[in-house]
Order: structure tokens, then sequence, then C-alpha cells
């Protein structure tokens, strides 16, 4: 699977795609004078998340429509602008003129009206309800409860634009997987991206929950510290790394590492080790992991000799004594 950009051309080519990628829309298409119709195109699901990229070689227009069962359960689409702008008029809110470099945050409508101009370049991301509601439970603790998002342009200076970055990320980075991938590392890679653009979306894009999750984050932990907690309980036998975590957790790395030492006194890094051994010692004794470099490989240490000995500190005794119950 790679990454690269699909050219196509000519009016029926490029309305036969149209009408693959966006099959919940009716569209109407005016050649520019001396151009032939074109558009590049790039669609990447990660996860549960569509990216679509576009670039427009044609003048027009596209409306959401309003067949039942057609359209996708957007709960919320972020768009961004690459090159050139479009106009956006949601049913019953006034016209966006979305300028370059300007970031678009709607819910789906039917009825949406969004006019596009020769040279447009796009890229947006859709969140599903399903995917939102279950990284609020899993990050936020925030449970059964579904958010809601307005039409609202925001500038490049806006936190949730760092969307973006993490969006052309996961392009070059999940999008580029050889084939031979095993599909479980492809999975993880994509679950990862799912979970951190889903939780900058909720902690960075305003939103009816917005507020709620504010003041969650004021008592005792910081929430910020809870998410990264979170995140590294759920992938102790993944690959860990601070700027991994920071994202997830929805700050900076530095913020984080302040935050582990002023409630924990400890470090992020040094916390997943303690987990991960914490995790060798109880596998190992009921026998999931059939020996000690199973253990040490599995969870990511990679000298198996440190393994020991960090293990002997922090349990006083050795891995090799831990016995597991008789079969």
């Amino acid at each position: 699977m790679t990454a690269d950009m699909e050219r196509i051309t000519g009016l029926k080519p490029v309305r036969n795609a149209l009408e693959e990628m966006f099959p919940w829309e009716v569209r109407h298409i005016e050649p520019v004078e001396g151009q032939p119709v074109s558009m590049t195109r790039l669609v990447l699901p990660v996860g549960a998340i569509r990216l679509v990229e576009t670039e427009r070689g044609y003048n027009g227009w596209s409306r959401t429509d309003h067949q039942p069962g057609v359209a996708p359960p957007a709960l919320a689409v972020v768009g961004f602008t690459l090159a050139n702008g479009l106009m956006l008029e949601p049913p019953g809110d006034q016209r966006m003129v979305m300028a370059e470099n300007e970031m678009l945050v709607t819910p789906y409508r039917p009825g949406s009206l969004v006019w596009r101009g020769f040279g447009s370049t796009t890229l947006f991301l859709s969140f599903p309800p399903d995917l939102v509601t279950d990284v609020l439970g899993r990050h936020f603790h925030l449970s059964a409860q579904e958010p809601s998002f307005d039409p609202r342009l925001l500038s490049d200076q806006h936190p949730g634009y760092g969307l973006r970055h993490m969006a052309q990320r996961a392009i070059e980075d999940v999008g580029s997987l050889p084939e031979a991938t095993s599909p479980l590392v492809r999975d993880l890679l994509v679950r990862q991206y799912q979970d951190v653009m889903t939780s900058l979306l909720l902690l960075h894009v305003p939103h009816s929950l917005s507020e709620l999750l504010r003041r969650a984050g004021e008592g005792g932990q910081p929430q910020h510290l809870r998410r990264a907690l979170d995140y590294i309980h759920a992938n102790l036998e993944q690959p860990l790394a601070l700027e991994a975590i920071a994202a997830a957790a929805g700050c900076s790395p530095r913020q984080l590492q302040l935050a582990f030492r002023s409630h924990l006194d400890t470090t992020p890094m040094a916390m997943a080790k303690k987990l991960r051994l914490e995790m060798a010692e109880a596998r190992l004794r009921s026998g999931q992991y059939r020996n000690v470099t199973d253990a040490a490989l599995a969870l990511h240490f990679s000298n198996l000799g440190r393994f020991a000995a960090e293990f002997r500190a922090l349990f006083g005794y050795s891995p090799h004594q831990v016995v597991p119950p008789a079969p």
C-alpha cells in the first residue's frame, strides 16, 4: 500500500471517481476554458477515520444528499486547505469562505453546499460517532457521551491545527507500509494513529463536552497524566516513545515529564519500565510467557542481563526463580 496521489483526467473519469469517493453527494462540474477536467486524489482509511486529499482541476459545487443510509455516519469532519480555498454553506448557518491554511470543522449535515475553485487542494478527516465515544471512554473516562460540533473556521494558529500534521504523518507512515508488513504491525500502527488523532480532536477542537473535559482535568491528577498512563498500560508489549505517549496524552513531552515528576516522582519511560517488569513477573508466574527470554523480548528489553538485574532490583529475586504453576 502506498500513499501516492492518483491522477485522473477527463470529465467522465472524474465524475466516476467522485461518485466512488462521495456517493452521498450530488455535484456539478464546470470545466475551465483551455484546461482539461482533472483531479488528483488520495483516499486512506486509518482505522475508522477516513482521510481524503484532493486537488481539483475544475470549478463546480457539490451538495450532501438526503438519501438515508448512503452518507457515512460522521460525527465530525475536519478539513484543511492546502492550496487555494473553497466555500461552504451549511444548512441554516452562515456561508463560510475557507481560505488557504485555514481549518474547517463541521458535522456531516445533509444539504451542505460546497463550492470548489480550480486548483483547490484540501485534506479532510471524517470521525464516526462510535470511534469518538469509544476514545472518550478509554482515554478520558467519559463513557456513553457523544459531543456535538458546530461549523466553524479556525486558523493555522489554532491548537487543533496539529491534526493536519498528525494526519500527514499518518499518510506517510500508514500509507507507505510495505505489502509484506505483518497484519499485527499494521493494525498496531493504525490503531495508535486513530486514537491519537481522535484525542487531538477532542482536546483541541471546540465541542459540547470541551468544558467538561477541562473541568475533569482540574481535580487530582491532570487528565493528560491519566491519558498517558492509560496509553502506557495499553501498549506495554509495543514499542513506546516519549513523543508518542505525549501525543496520545494531548500535551508536549516536556509537560508530560513535569506532570510525572510532580505527581508520581518518576518519568514516563521509567514508569513504562516498571509496569513492563510487573507484567513480566505476573505472566512468568502464570505461564503466559514460557521463559525469561520470551518475557524480555515481548516487553522490549533487548539486553537479557539488564532485564534480569532490573527485575531483581524491583522484586528482590531473579526472573528465573518465578516458577509457573504445574500443568
